[in-house]
């Protein structure tokens, strides 16, 4: 019976002892992003979480295109064994830096444990990805109002209004009338959902 190069490399990561020596082999093979998705899935299957992340994220980045990588990658971090785990999002975020979804979901683990600071680190990143998006302008200005930042805060109302942001909710909120002890809202991401 012959076997392909995926079978092996399949069978491989089943029968290794450790997560590390595939992840090792995995990438001096330097296989395709099909067989990093294949590989990180079975350990994500066998419970190795962080390992499985890392090779399924680097499927994605491969290969911005595939749906089926990147839906198991984020349906896996949605799951039950990861979505308050901040640990797992971060293993993932050095391979898939600027991905706004991976962004919203880490920076709304770190709103929901208090740690603004770092919600707002994350937000500034995404920025550069839909610099004329008035909804990014208008949660970094919440998130560096409840930080205290008001001069980053400002720029971001100042950003949101030019960008033609008409919430009341945010516009209610200029600096200087907000009151942060307020919170940032209960919407995804850290703002007050549409219309609430």
């Amino acid at each position: 019976m012959k076997r392909t190069y995926a079978s092996t490399l399949r069978k491989t990561a089943l029968a290794a002892a450790g997560s590390l020596l595939v992840l090792q082999a995995a990438t001096a093979w330097a296989a395709p992003a099909s067989r990093y998705f294949a590989v990180g899935r079975t350990l994500v299957e066998r419970g190795e979480m962080a390992d499985g992340l890392r090779l399924v994220a680097a499927a994605v980045a491969l290969t911005p295109g595939d749906g089926e990588a990147r839906a198991f990658l984020l349906a896996t971090l949605d799951g039950p064994c990861c979505s308050q785990d901040v640990g797992l999002h971060a293993v993932v975020l050095p391979v898939l830096p600027k991905d706004p979804d991976l962004l919203d979901r880490l920076a709304g683990l770190y709103e929901r444990q208090a740690r603004f600071r770092d919600a707002a680190s994350l937000h500034m990143r995404d920025v550069p990805l839909s610099p004329d998006d008035p909804e990014y302008h208008a949660r970094m200005f919440l998130y560096f109002e409840l930080v205290g930042d008001m001069e980053h805060a400002r720029r971001c109302f100042a950003r949101y209004t030019a960008l033609g942001g008409h919430r009341a909710e945010i516009l209610d909120r200029a600096p200087g009338q907000s009151d942060p002890s307020r919170g940032v809202g209960s919407g995804r991401g850290g703002f007050p959902a549409q219309g609430s």
